[in-house]
């Protein structure tokens, strides 16, 4: 995105030195009044393009700084996310090994499986939501193809993850109902 604005102002730079270039060569002939101040319209002309240039791209700077920003404060969100998610996880092993030991209630251990499961479901939620927003924001700006390729190979990983995340659980368990709800084999 930077390479093509930055295309945009050396070519506006080349315009107004040509249309400099071209007015003192004829304002060195006499009788040239005119096509002098022609030549000073399109610098003026010229230099005025080059002013719009450089607003929007200070203003595609400043979304693609949002975005960037965006996608720092949702990517640590995923990351907190998964943690929590991995807590679970062990306490939920945890309980498994107290019932198997005899400390521990079923009931216990299937509410924290079901919450588990709810937590980690919500986590897959967010992520989706987060891959339609950027996949937006990616068809807005128009980020050059290193970053694009970048930015969904991250989302690659993290979509991996989270997937990852969401199989054993129904496979400790024994699957889960047709409601949602755990059920022990």
């Amino acid at each position: 995105m930077a390479n093509r604005f930055a295309k945009k102002r050396v070519l506006c730079i080349l315009c107004t030195l040509v249309t400099f270039l071209a007015s003192e060569c004829i304002s060195q002939e006499p009788g040239n009044g005119l096509a002098v101040k022609e030549a000073q319209e399109a610098r003026e002309s010229a230099e005025r393009r080059s002013l719009e240039l450089e607003l929007e791209l200070r203003k595609m700077r400043g979304e693609l700084d949002a975005l960037r920003s965006r996608y720092a404060a949702l990517y640590v969100e995923s990351h907190q996310v998964l943690r929590n998610l991995r807590e679970m996880e062990a306490e939920a092993a945890r309980l498994i090994q107290k019932k198997q030991s005899g400390d521990s209630d079923k009931a216990d251990v299937l509410e924290a499986l079901d919450l588990m499961v709810r937590r980690q479901l919500e986590v897959r939620q967010t992520l989706l939501d987060f891959e339609k927003c950027l996949s937006s924001l990616l068809e807005v700006l128009q980020p050059s193809d290193a970053v694009k390729s970048e930015l969904e190979r991250r989302l690659a990983v993290l979509k991996k993850a989270v997937d990852d995340s969401l199989v054993p659980v129904p496979q400790i368990m024994g699957g889960a109902s047709t409601t949602g709800a755990l059920v022990c084999q």
